[in-house]
């Protein structure tokens, strides 16, 4: 296989301009939601009396009376896995629109689409 000399312009002419745009966005919004989390967050914690009160919802949940390091980790693994759903499904989304847009007729358009009621 061999290599061409494209430059990176050539991401953002015809139809890779709308992937590379797709590609951005997404990648955006996950770095803009964690930076929104990151800068609330403390404020959210000292609002509601600190760590404190992270010991007391865990002793009224009932996880003070069996902790051990093995929860703890499977406690850990299940967050990060509930994390990371999201921007999966993001990437999904994404690519099943980037299929869509590929498998658009050439020449069609909003203006060439007629309601039928």
């Amino acid at each position: 296989m061999a290599l061409s000399s494209a430059s990176w312009s050539a991401l953002f002419h015809g139809r890779r301009l709308v992937y590379t745009l797709l590609l951005t966005l997404s990648i955006g919004i996950q770095a803009l939601g964690l930076h929104m989390l990151a800068t609330v967050l403390p404020s959210i914690v000292a609002e509601l009396g600190g760590a404190a009160i992270a010991g007391l919802v865990a002793n009224t949940a009932g996880l003070a009376t069996d902790i051990s390091l093995a929860t703890v980790t499977a406690a850990a693994a299940w967050v990060y896995r509930l994390g990371i759903i999201a921007p999966c499904v993001l990437a999904v989304l994404a690519w099943r629109l980037v299929w869509l847009h590929q498998r658009l007729p050439r020449g069609t358009g909003r203006q060439n689409v007629r309601a039928e009621y």
